[in-house]
């Protein structure tokens, strides 16, 4: 992971997945959430300022002490490793968002994130589309036909880009069960210059939820 500011939140498109990311966090009335890969703390701030005691975790010292600012507790090191390392079932939310992407162990992570929530508690994850019209372009045009390298969605610490379908499928898999999956959309632009846009920004409604460039998953922790 790196360094990472909130500049990049301040994009129209970005302020509006927020939002979206911060409707589907309830109210914390003093319960323990986590926030992995926090970054420099703003999911850490939307979720202090709902009411959670949250836990910041991050392989960058500056991220964490950054997310310190609002969050109750900090933990420097290597998501996996930490992971492993935490009580099970000691965690009512864990939020992570934009993370597996970057990890070549997805499934490994999300193994974990689920072995360190509580029986009834809620994961809210997030990840790239590469079956979005954005995605499509990208390999179809940019990656085969215009030779511009493999398409990453513009991010070269991304390892593995994974459609919407493979994420959830991921995600049953280990044994969270998926409560609702939103589509994120912003505009976009396809080969030849032609640029389009959706009367909506998000999705929650098949198939439009699969199709988003960005994915946002509220999972449940099936009782075990």
């Amino acid at each position: 992971m790196t360094l990472i500011y909130d500049e990049k939140y301040k994009a129209p498109y970005e302020l509006s997945r927020l939002s979206v990311i911060q409707s589907l966090i309830p109210p914390g009335r003093g319960r323990l959430a986590l926030d992995v890969g926090c970054g420099s703390g703003l999911i850490s701030k939307i979720l202090a300022e709902k009411g959670w005691n949250v836990t910041a975790l991050d392989i960058e010292p500056r991220n964490v002490e950054l997310a310190l600012r609002v969050a109750q507790h900090g933990i420097v090191g290597d998501v996996l490793s930490v992971l492993e390392g935490l009580p099970k079932k000691s965690f009512d939310l864990v939020v992570a968002l934009e993370l597996i992407e970057h990890l070549t162990a997805g499934k490994l992570l999300l193994q974990r994130l689920y072995e360190v929530t509580k029986n009834d508690g809620f994961l809210v994850a997030s990840t790239p589309n590469r079956i979005s019209p954005v995605g499509l372009s990208g390999y179809y045009w940019g990656e085969k036909i215009a030779n511009w390298g493999k398409w990453m969605a513009w991010d070269e610490s991304h390892v593995k880009i994974y459609s919407s379908f493979e994420f959830i499928g991921l995600l049953r898999e280990v044994g969270w069960r998926p409560k609702k999956v939103y589509g994120f959309w912003y505009h976009g632009q396809l080969p030849f210059g032609i640029k389009w846009s959706l009367p909506f920004t998000s999705s929650k409604i098949f198939p439009f939820n699969r199709l988003g460039f960005n994915t946002i998953s509220v999972c449940e922790r099936r009782a075990s």
